[in-house]
């Protein structure tokens, strides 16, 4: 409060709007444009799946990190200006959609294994399918 902040008063917040309404809406429409072709798919699907058969996890991603993975993938094709998603953007974003959603066997932790290295071991065992 010594410096003006008031809850109550938006203006005080210091947040300047770096996008419209409008544009965001456009971004948005844009994001939902990028095409994703069925392999594409079939790949974010079986590194989901090989999430919870692969022996340093316990607990695998559920089928929302599949989602996530596909949202964020078209996200990244879009930032490259592409219309369609590649297994790149998905080996791009896969890491930190899985991360925080995996949990490791308790002999891998006391290895001292992190998540990323069994997810791109887990990225490593899935066949990249050729467009």
């Amino acid at each position: 409060y010594a410096r003006g902040f008031n809850a109550d008063r938006e203006e005080t917040f210091g947040i300047v709007p770096q996008a419209t309404f409008e544009e965001v809406g456009e971004i948005r429409r844009a994001i939902e444009a990028v095409h994703v072709s069925p392999e594409v798919i079939a790949y974010i699907t079986s590194i989901v799946r090989q999430t919870r058969q692969f022996h340093e996890i316990m607990l695998g991603a559920s089928p929302r990190a599949g989602v996530r993975i596909f949202e964020a993938s078209r996200a990244a094709a879009a930032l490259e200006e592409r219309t369609f998603v590649t297994p790149d953007d998905v080996r791009r974003v896969a890491m930190p959609a899985l991360r925080h959603r995996v949990v490791l066997t308790p002999e891998s932790e006391i290895e001292g294994v992190t998540p990323d290295e069994c997810i791109s071991r887990v990225m490593d065992r899935v066949e990249v399918p050729r467009l």
